[in-house]
């Protein structure tokens, strides 16, 4: 019987994640925002259910409203578009109304391109004849890549036919080897194709808004709060710190008052940013409309873009000089990464920071990482303790388990004797 039932359960599972999720889904109107974070430009979108869209002050932004098949994901709480079923624009006027005036502004052409080349990523965002000219100028700039990338290839053939002739041929072993072809610099630019949006670019405030089809109609899921935010704090120095073991996940020092805790033998990086603080709610909801988990009255401390004009950083007694860094893959059968030291200026660097190794003499001590916040080495010492009480609280259990075991072992042999 109970394999049975855990057989009906299993079905139920897997009837449930199998159902197709558009199974509810109907078309419907809906905005996508590109909008910037402060650092970059990012994408969202804003269901019907969303009341309000929040948005930084002075910063444009894209919004397209789009018509499109929507279905609810209850596995996030969250409606989610499925652009394959339909992926309708709708042409009109988005009317803008608060700061004491209506805007009418009209859909316009626009692209979003993203430059990864060097150790800062630079993005922008390109209107009208200036977003055509831009993509037209990264598909010409993509196209000479591949041709230079078929070249390299060639001589690299060519390269390698050459040895082969040198190995076999035993009169030419004493000659000279040829160069290898240098392989061009990879190809950074990335670019969004040409898209039709409404420019937002608006003053701290409250606004509605609402799509205006060129008939006059307005259209009612269109209908939307604005929140135009700008930041609580700007321009505060800081830095990211990267651990050599997990460059991946950086650790943000925004202020004076903060703590960062490290162990010895561990390699760390800091690199100087400046950061934005504002508040949570609004940019989490920002990010994600749908968003329900946000809390009021709180703030955050957003890392918005790497200070050039320091070389150096002072970490305790020590003055460390900022150099570039490149993280190259590890292929094998170790997979995982290398940090190697390079120029500051090579665009093959994928960061700059200032290198510091923690060492066993730096336990139970503190640095002070410039004016960004403080380093704490824990001793990793006298673990045995706290290795030995975690394996007691894990014994309790098993030893109740036993204990329960012989009680019934001890219960049965009392039964079978009677």
């Amino acid at each position: 019987m109970n394999a049975w039932r855990t057989l009906a359960v299993m079905l139920l599972c897997f009837g449930w994640f199998t159902l197709p999720a558009n199974e509810e889904g109907a078309y419907r109107t809906l905005y996508g925002v590109n909008f910037f974070d402060g650092k970059t430009w990012d994408s969202t979108i804003v269901p019907p259910s969303a009341a309000t869209i929040y948005l930084l002050a002075d910063r444009e932004h894209a919004l397209v409203v789009r018509e499109t098949w929507l279905y609810y994901w209850p596995l996030t709480g969250e409606y989610r578009a499925d652009w394959a079923v339909r992926n309708l624009p709708l042409a009109g006027t988005l009317v803008v109304t608060g700061g004491g005036g209506t805007q009418r502004i009209a859909r316009d052409v626009y692209v979003i391109q993203h430059d990864r080349h060097g150790p800062r990523e630079r993005s922008s965002i390109h209107w009208g004849a200036a977003a055509i000219t831009a993509y037209e100028t990264f598909t010409k700039r993509r196209d000479d890549y591949v041709l230079e990338m078929q070249r390299f290839h060639r001589a690299q053939r060519e390269h390698e036919a050459q040895v082969y002739a040198l190995l076999r041929d035993p009169k030419r072993s004493s000659a000279a080897y040829p160069e290898p072809p240098i392989e061009p610099s990879p190809f950074q630019l990335v670019s969004t194709e040409p898209h039709y949006g409404y420019r937002i670019d608006l003053p701290a405030g409250r606004y509605r808004i609402v799509l205006e089809t060129p008939d006059g109609r307005q259209v009612k899921e269109t209908r939307k709060r604005l929140e135009v935010f700008e930041p609580l704090e700007d321009g505060a120095p800081g830095v990211l710190v990267f651990e050599e073991q997990r460059w991946t996940v950086p650790a943000a020092l925004p202020g004076a008052h903060r703590y960062l805790y490290s162990v010895p033998g561990a390699s760390l990086y800091f690199q100087p940013y400046t950061f934005a603080r504002f508040d949570h709610h609004a940019y989490e909801m920002m990010k994600n409309p749908q968003a329900t988990f946000t809390r009021d009255k709180l703030f955050a401390w957003i890392p918005i873009a790497v200070d050039d004009s320091i070389d150096k950083i002072a970490i305790g007694a020590d003055i460390a000089t900022l150099s570039g860094y490149r993280v190259d893959q590890i292929a094998g059968s170790r997979v995982g990464y290398r940090i190697d030291p390079v120029s500051r200026t090579d665009a093959a660097a994928s960061f700059v920071a200032a290198r510091f190794d923690v060492n066993e003499s730096h336990a139970r001590s503190t640095f002070r990482i410039g004016d960004s916040g403080m380093l704490a080495v824990l001793e990793t010492g006298g673990s045995s303790a706290i290795e030995l009480i975690l394996i007691l609280l894990c014994a309790i259990p098993l030893g109740l388990r036993a204990g329960i075991g012989i009680r019934r072992i001890h219960t049965n042999a009392k039964r079978t004797t009677r």
